[in-house]
């Protein structure tokens, strides 16, 4: 393997040193490093900026007690496919036990399944119903524009003066529509409002990490955003919003994958304020292995630029201001950021090609590069200590989150091209119940992993490269990482 390398970067430099001199080569490869190191201080600077935000100027929004008009009409709506009916009962029964009039509850499925399937539910769904609330069962036999697509057959059909909409694994607390209603009717300001997660499946290693994740993110994307003034995603699980609102949009962006990100952009345009109520919480099942949680998040990197894309020019030519489109922008680019590790990828192969470094070594470089690193990290251990986790676990988690964050660059990229040139992925939904455990080895994670562990033993061994040798080693071991986790189905 070693000489058949070494007979690969001879000839390689033989052809390089013919049509490029090394001065522009050096100066290319400082401007990719320079690229990604700017990618990488905005991805930080913006993440601590949201932290602070949280941690030192804390906004309470409170839910007043009365409401002075009697109380409205509200439309559950529960897009469902392939979904198993342990979940799907789960969620009806939260529903039904609602400290809100029963006869105020009106609840709308929408199903895309089989017809005999879609059948079944209905009649386990109606008897749970049964002189409680308001149920209409919805089947779509063409189920045009997917989610999106059933959200808006369930807004034609609603009479509610509010929309709420959740996923068929979405369980709602029992006081979690008077809640949310009390503050609506008393903020007539507000379009919108969207509560607290918190996962119920957390007893497994995976589910923990991404318990702590989402600390993070709440206080940052969530908390902070809307203590410095920023508009707040609409999410689509756990978001209750004016019927008015949407119909006056044009309900659900039935083009795009994801839809919630499509009424957020459209409400923020409009000036429309949302918020977030931290003390208003639904429960959510998170998926439990990494190979559910990529398919998850393949499809939300995807949805992000795929808005932006169609969102762009309205977006930019908005009356809303500079900074808030800059807000905007990182919010929907956010799984993008990490994709910067790529530019300095070429860099690593060039020094191995060359055999020598070629990595810009300076004081400038180093500070810049680890200053906001630091930062994102004391904010994150922050976060984790903030919410009770002991050392062990923060330190463990920390790491974690590390490697998911390399190892789903490729999937990102994939993702990102895809939406950049309009091209459909298809959808499958994340996997739910105790039925669907989707696990197995992360194939591709492993043969990148080792493939950038021999790369790296060959630079610092034969070519000569140690910080060269050492970003590839960092990097192929935590795609070996995550394949050594899937292999041992504890990811």
């Amino acid at each position: 393997m070693t000489e058949m390398l070494e007979n690969l970067t001879a000839l390689i430099t033989f052809y390089l040193h013919q049509f490029v001199n090394f001065w522009t080569l050096s100066n290319i490869i400082l401007i990719l490093f320079w690229i990604a190191l700017i990618v990488i201080i905005i991805s930080s600077v913006f993440n601590v900026i949201y932290y602070l935000g949280y941690k030192f100027k804390k906004v309470n929004y409170i839910i007043k007690g009365g409401i002075s008009t009697e109380l409205p009409i509200v439309s559950i709506l529960m897009p469902i496919r392939s979904e198993t009916l342990d979940v799907i009962e789960r969620s009806v029964k939260q529903i039904i036990r609602q400290a809100y009039p029963k006869e105020k509850i009106e609840l709308i499925i929408i199903s895309d399944d089989e017809a005999t399937y879609a059948e079944k539910i209905k009649h386990v769904v109606e008897n749970l119903a049964k002189n409680t609330i308001h149920l209409k069962f919805i089947w779509r036999e063409n189920p045009k524009g997917k989610k999106a697509g059933a959200l808006n057959e369930g807004l034609r059909n609603a009479i509610g003066k509010y929309i709420v909409t959740i996923d068929a694994d979405t369980w709602l607390p029992e006081d979690y529509i008077i809640k949310t209603i009390s503050y609506l009717e008393n903020e007539k300001n507000i379009v919108a409002v969207i509560s607290d997660i918190i996962p119920y499946n957390k007893e497994k290693e995976f589910g923990k990490i991404q318990v702590a994740a989402w600390g993070f993110l709440k206080k940052t994307i969530f908390c902070g955003r809307q203590n410095l003034g920023f508009t707040i995603p609409v999410v689509g699980m756990c978001s209750v919003i004016r019927k008015a609102v949407l119909e006056e949009i044009g309900g659900w962006d039935e083009s795009i994958v994801a839809d919630d990100l499509g009424i957020w952009i459209r409400i923020m345009i409009k000036k429309y304020k949302t918020v977030f109520l931290p003390n208003v919480c639904a429960h959510i099942e998170v998926p439990e292995t990494y190979k559910t949680f990529k398919n998850q998040q393949r499809r939300w990197a995807f949805g992000g630029v795929q808005v932006l894309r169609k969102y762009f020019r309205q977006l930019i030519f908005s009356d809303i201001s500079l900074i808030t489109k800059l807000d905007a922008l990182f919010y929907l680019l956010m799984y993008q950021f990490p994709l910067a590790n790529l530019l300095i990828f070429p860099i690593t192969l060039l020094s191995l090609i060359f055999g020598r470094e070629l990595f810009p070594a300076s004081y400038i470089f180093s500070v810049l590069f680890f200053i906001p690193l630091a930062a994102y990290t004391i904010a994150y251990f922050d976060s984790l200590r903030e919410d009770d986790f002991n050392l062990k676990f923060i330190i463990r988690t920390l790491g974690s989150n590390a490697v998911l964050l390399v190892s789903l660059i490729p999937t990102i990229l994939i993702s990102t091209i895809k939406a950049i040139l309009g091209i459909d992925i298809d959808w499958r939904i994340t996997p739910k119940g105790k039925k669907y455990k989707e696990s197995g080895i992360a194939l591709q994670e492993t043969f990148i992993g080792l493939f950038l562990v021999i790369l790296s033993i060959y630079g610092i061994a034969h070519a000569s490269v140690f910080i060269t040798g050492l970003w590839l080693l960092s990097f192929g071991a935590a795609f070996t990482y995550t394949g050594f986790k899937t292999y041992k189905h504890i990811w």
